[in-house]
């Protein structure tokens, strides 16, 4: 997920911008609301991972409050019907996973804080959840709401 990451990836890292802008892209490609949620929980906890493991021997990041959010966002919506493929996820710059997580959190409770009437009520219980979770994620990761 990172640039020093043990060969997981063998594609070059990104900056925060140039990674927002790759993920919404397959993000944006999805048909629903549900489905753009997940995708963009899974992303965010798959960043929240790489920052965990970039910290040192003995040492966290805020990260670890953002990764367990990102696990109950990604099962309230399977719970609630969504289905979906991961989304493509490249490697981020390790300086900029902070801005990458802020950014992706900012886009998740975007994407779930729409207001549909069409969605049936448990997804939109869960996206309700969603928005929750990583307002809760952002503030213990960014110290602020979005």
């Amino acid at each position: 997920m990172t640039s020093n990451d043990s060969g997981a990836s063998s594609a070059p890292a990104l900056d925060a911008q140039a990674w927002l802008a790759g993920v919404d892209d397959d993000v944006q490609a999805r048909s629903g609301t549900g489905e753009r949620a997940w995708a963009w929980a899974y992303a965010i906890h798959a960043l929240a991972h790489a920052d965990l493991m970039d910290a040192g021997v003995g040492e966290t990041t805020d990260a670890v409050w953002v990764a367990p959010q990102m696990e109950w966002v990604m099962d309230d919506l399977l719970d609630a019907g969504v289905r979906a493929r991961p989304p493509a996820i490249p490697p981020v710059l390790h300086d900029d996973l902070p801005l990458a997580i802020a950014a992706g959190l900012r886009r998740l409770i975007a994407t779930a804080g729409v207001n549909d009437p069409t969605l049936p009520v448990p997804l939109a219980e869960a996206c309700a959840w969603t928005v929750q979770r990583a307002a809760k994620a952002f503030q213990a990761y960014a110290g602020a709401l979005p």
